[in-house]
């Protein structure tokens, strides 16, 4: 690698910038203690189980009396010791088995490089990890996605070598990061390989798949216990023993796997903060955290992307870049936040001295220290800048360190469509420059005037009975005075009112359910402290409010179509086209469409609200009631009906002229699952997580795909009433007797 391409070490870095803090050693000893704790407890309790039904089953067996009713003693006291016997062995194998299951890292949506093929990147490696005393990686792995990671197997070999470590690289990281940002990212990854702790992370990761496993998972040990509790008492005794013993076992193993992990979050946080400091070593204060304020921004505009090209592959449209897409997201949403720099960290002032505060302390997600895995930023911000060190500048692209970066692109997207978006269709790519074209097309149809003021976004549009028209247009002077004070001036403070209203409903219900909890004895609401016995008459108050909203909602839904149908009527009269359907029935059609289309999405929703609620019912159950059981096969054999009946009632249904939809199509066209999600109808007395996952599957892309194209007929309503207010503003001609519209 050319010198050109290292950015420089900063000078004047402290010696013991670097050097473990007390709290780290503290730590590190609280983990390794924490763990001892756990193996002595655990393998006492595999040796006691088994060295107990060893002895149970080799005691010697007493004398019976051959008199009446001895046969009864004698069949108790051999199933008490055989049958305990078994069920206490069986404990120990229970536990047991738990010790000998590994765990692989996710490398399936990744990619490894060949050194061969990026001799700049990897001498780059080379020299970050040289700098900050780490030893090498094994491999190096790329993938789509936001990131730089250290990744590594486990399994129980690694309670006594440490595990062999791999360095992944994000490219979605890459894009966005300068090459003075991308060298403080490795800095920090080699910051944790040279960290011995991290030995620690792989043994509690096999200590926690133990107490996992025994605790929280329900496998055919469990479903044999429950077949032999089932049976006669007299033969299932020791099961119901064996039963209450696992519970004993569980909650104990509970409150331990508890503790270790908050040991470990805790021990994490410092290894952040101890990984900063040997990125700061190297690359100074500023460069990891200017990295770090770019992340949240630039996995928003990854996801954004990801939704578009999504959308362009149900059209079999793949781009062969989805890294460009990524940065031309990011500026869309710059432009409708209208904010310039969002995503991008701040100028630093030519004093070298001065510093620049990044984060706040209000940017923190709320989540308690104690259960963060990861420092907050602004807690990171202040650890990275107590010893400040300006960081040189080196504002070019990491992607200059790459082989062949059209080459990686072009795999990596590959991989994003298999793997990401779960798409099965052979990748076949388009330029990026192509399907940016189809992508921005689709925007401008679902990315409605800001005039609105929101108004339109996850809205139901209520424009009445669509059959009951008046027998004539409104009068030419009304349509005029109306369309000229479209949208009106207070639709921004409705907009603001049902927003507002909506939170505090959601509040008033989480209280209600228990979801929610009160600090104190009384809670905010509207300027007022209000007490828990006050919730359901505010609830009521809340609801009645948005009730009125909606019905004044509907009202200017349907005074809006009248309006420019009154328009559409009048410009046809006064300028009748020349081909095609006229203005008003043009307008009828995309309404009927677009209020059926509405329907079907109020299924699909339903259907997603109806899953959830079952899945939430599912989360607190270890085991299911037959009654349970049934009704949920029921139901979920009911949602499968309404997603086939959607699909169904959607292939008589076909679009109006819409962007990127083919003339001909029918919505079943464009909302039918691409890949391979066929799903039996449910039978037998099982229910396999693949079929749920199935389901779910199925659902969300219907519903997706349901919701995107709904955004889109809204949109091509939106802009023909546009058309038809500019038009009739023109011309909007002369008032004509009813019979000669009519006639």
């Amino acid at each position: 690698m050319t010198d050109s391409l290292y950015p420089p070490t900063p000078a004047g870095v402290p010696p013991e910038l670097t050097r473990p803090h007390p709290a780290y050693r503290r730590r590190v000893a609280a983990m390794i203690a924490g763990l001892f704790v756990f193996l002595v407890v655990y393998v006492g309790l595999v040796a006691l189980s088994g060295l107990f039904a060893v002895w149970i089953a080799f005691i010697p067996d007493p004398k019976f009396d051959t008199g009446k009713g001895s046969g009864k003693g004698a069949a108790l006291y051999f199933l008490v010791k055989y049958g305990g016997a078994v069920a206490v062995g069986l404990l120990s194998v229970f536990l047991l088995k738990g010790l000998f299951k590994g765990q692989k890292a996710e490398r399936g949506s990744t990619i490894p490089l060949d050194p061969a093929d990026h001799p700049e990147l990897f001498a780059f490696i080379r020299r970050v990890y040289e700098d900050t005393g780490a030893p090498p990686p094994r491999r190096v792995y790329v993938s789509p996605q936001v990131n730089a990671a250290l990744i590594y197997d486990t399994s129980l070999l690694n309670l006594i070598v440490p595990p062999k470590k791999d360095l992944l690289i994000g490219l979605g990281l890459v894009n966005v990061v300068t090459l003075a940002e991308f060298k403080a990212v490795l800095a920090h990854e080699f910051g944790h390989f040279a960290q011995r702790s991290v030995g620690l992370g792989s043994y509690l990761y096999v200590a926690n798949r133990v107490m996992q496993d025994v605790v929280y998972q329900r496998d055919g040990f469990d479903r044999a216990l429950d077949a032999w509790s089932r049976i006669d008492i007299r033969l299932s005794l020791p099961a119901w023993v064996l039963k209450g013993i696992l519970w004993v076992v569980r909650a104990g193993l509970s409150q331990l796997y508890k503790g270790l992990n908050l040991l470990h979050l805790s021990l994490s946080r410092q290894m952040e903060f101890n990984a900063d400091n040997v990125a700061v070593s190297v690359t100074g204060s500023d460069a990891l955290i200017h990295c770090l304020s770019r992340l949240q921004f630039a996995s928003e505009s990854l996801g954004d992307a990801a939704t578009s090209l999504d959308a362009a592959a149900d059209r079999g449209v793949f781009t062969a870049d989805l890294f460009a897409h990524q940065l031309r997201s990011a500026d869309r949403l710059r432009r409708l936040r209208k904010d310039a720099r969002l995503g991008l960290p701040p100028d630093l002032p030519t004093d070298p001295t001065a510093r620049v505060t990044v984060f706040t302390k209000d940017d923190a997600d709320g989540t308690p220290e104690r259960y963060r895995s990861h420092p907050s930023d602004a807690a990171r911000e202040a650890n990275a800048k107590r010893f400040y060190v300006r960081s040189p500048q080196d504002d070019r692209s990491p992607w200059l360190l790459f082989g062949d970066p059209a080459g990686l692109k072009l795999e990596v997207t590959g991989l994003f469509y298999h793997r990401d978006l779960g798409r099965k269709e052979l990748y076949v790519s388009h330029p990026a420059a192509e399907v940016q074209a189809l992508i921005d097309a689709e925007h401008a149809e679902t990315t409605y005037d800001p005039k609105y003021h929101g108004w339109y976004d996850d809205r139901i549009v209520n424009p009445g009975d669509l059959k009951d028209l008046p027998p004539a247009p409104w009068p030419r002077d009304r349509v005029a005075a109306w369309l000229a004070t479209w949208p009106p001036a207070d639709l921004e403070s409705r907009v603001k009112f049902w927003a507002e209203r909506q939170s505090e409903l959601s509040l008033l219900r989480g209280l209600e359910s228990g979801n929610l909890s009160l600090k104190g004895s009384t809670f905010p609401f509207r300027d007022k402290p209000r007490r828990a016995k006050e919730v359901p008459a505010l609830i009521g108050l809340v609801d009645g409010e948005l009730t009125e909203n909606a019905t004044a909602s509907h009202a200017l839904d349907r005074a809006a179509f009248l309006a420019h149908w009154s328009a559409a009527r009048r410009l046809d009269e006064a300028a009748p086209k020349a081909d095609g359907p006229s203005r008003a029935a043009a307008l009828l059609v995309r309404y009927r469409f677009h209020v059926t289309l509405q329907g079907l999405l109020q299924q699909m929703l339903a259907q997603d609200s109806r899953l959830d609620g079952l899945f939430r019912f599912l989360g607190g159950k270890q085991q299911l009631a037959q009654a349970d059981f049934e009704a949920i096969r029921e139901a979920l054999g009911e949602v499968r009906g309404a997603i086939l009946d959607t699909l169904d009632d959607a292939k008589d249904l076909k679009p109006p002229a819409l962007a990127n939809v083919p003339p001909g199509a029918t919505v079943h066209d464009l909302i039918v699952d691409r890949g391979d999600t066929k799903l039996p109808e449910l039978k037998g007395d099982s229910i396999s997580g693949e079929w749920i996952g199935k389901l779910k599957g199925r659902l969300d892309g219907v519903l997706t795909r349901v919701r995107r194209l709904h955004f889109k007929s809204l949109g091509g309503l939106l802009a023909v009433q546009d058309q038809l207010a500019a038009e009739y503003a023109t011309d909007p001609g002369e008032d004509l007797p009813l019979e000669c519209l009519d006639g």
